[in-house]
């Protein structure tokens, strides 16, 4: 009995985003899987479709569920870039592991304005996994209704095609004697998205005999990115690379040589460097020095702005009409193009440099 693929929903409302224009190499170049990006808009990441949680990073920012449809495909849902260093700070989650789930079932809720300001990016990526490891058997197919703004749970994001009569290119068998190395994991995010699917390239070369990766007994499959990341390893954790097959000690060696890269060879966790900036020198009276950046005149009052602390309320965006703020916001463009251009032909019959700095 053939298996149905499900369709996949936006679980969560944004503007969306091809992962080739993500500032993360693991996701731009597809090395996690295959799927799509969004901006999000929102605060809530609802279930996408009916299905199971395999798996919740304890700090909360990711997800991996199987749908019931076909149990096998699992989807990753990651809020952010780089926030597994964040540790779970402004995020809730509602659901846990091996917990069957409902489409539009909240899962997570997070806040956005701390992911803007403490982590590298608020992209939040949906990717079928299985396209890493399995990509004879599966691909996806982006839906063109998905470009551009989404809504949570009305937009379909991508459908998930599955080609049969195939072959697996693994025949691997664990008849041989494995190659094991025992070492501490220096990686600051531990085993997540980006050290897990540099593992899952090399195990997956691997093609006569598997690939593990064991922490206080538990044993992930390394040629599985989220059979990975669902152990749980921080940094410091002690784990087994293990390997089996003709080439089970260079496999082993090149996992453990990438994991020493990655962690530096340092015995200290890493941490996000926190933005500094030089004040300008104060000189006599109310002037700053500076790098002029563009020649010009300015006119008004002049502020100093100490600290730039956006803050979003969301709330008032619940019951919103995106298509009337759409309109909203070409109707202000419209007007702030008219008056630039006033500007610039009224500076055009005496100034010609200052028109040409308007029109830049």
């Amino acid at each position: 009995m053939s298996l149905k693929t499900p369709l996949i929903k936006a679980p969560l409302t944004g503007i969306v985003i091809p992962l080739n224009q993500i500032d993360d190499e693991v996701f731009s170049k597809k090395m996690a899987g295959d799927g799509i990006a969004i901006d999000p808009a929102s605060q809530v990441l609802y279930s996408p479709f009916d299905g199971v949680v395999s798996f919740i990073h304890p700090s909360k920012h990711a997800i991996t569920i199987k749908p019931d449809e076909n149990p096998e495909i699992e989807i990753l849902i990651h809020i952010g870039i780089d926030t597994v260093l964040m540790k779970g700070a402004g995020f809730k989650s509602f659901v846990k592991n091996g917990q069957a789930i409902k489409t539009g079932e909240k899962l997570i809720e997070f806040d956005l304005n701390q992911i803007i300001e403490k982590a590298k990016s608020p992209h939040t990526i949906i990717l079928m996994t299985n396209t890493v490891s399995q990509s004879e058997k599966y691909s996806i197919n982006l839906i063109p209704s998905s470009n551009g703004f989404v809504q949570a749970l009305k937009t379909d994001l991508f459908s998930i095609s599955t080609h049969q009569n195939t072959v697996s290119k693994n025949t691997s068998s664990n008849t041989t004697e494995p190659y094991q190395q025992t070492i501490k994991c220096l990686v600051a995010s531990g085993l997540h998205a980006r050290p897990a699917s540099q593992i899952t390239k090399i195990a997956i070369k691997n093609t006569d005999g598997n690939v593990q990766i064991i922490r206080n007994h538990q044993i992930a499959n390394a040629k599985s990115l989220t059979s990975i990341i669902s152990l749980g390893v921080f940094f410091g954790d002690e784990i087994q690379i293990m390997a089996y097959g003709k080439n089970s000690k260079d496999t082993v060696s090149e996992i453990q040589s990438l994991l020493k890269n990655m962690g530096h060879g340092k015995s200290v966790p890493l941490t996000i460097q926190e933005t500094t900036t030089t004040a300008p020198q104060k000189l006599n009276g109310p002037e700053f020095s500076g790098i002029t950046v563009s020649p010009g005149d300015s006119y008004g009052q002049t502020l100093v702005f100490r600290k730039n602390d956006i803050r979003i309320d969301f709330s008032l965006a619940q019951n919103s009409n995106p298509n009337l703020e759409l309109l909203k916001l070409k109707s202000a463009l419209s007007i702030a193009q008219s008056s630039l251009q006033e500007t610039i032909s009224n500076f055009s019959l005496k100034d010609f440099e200052k028109s040409s700095i308007y029109q830049a």
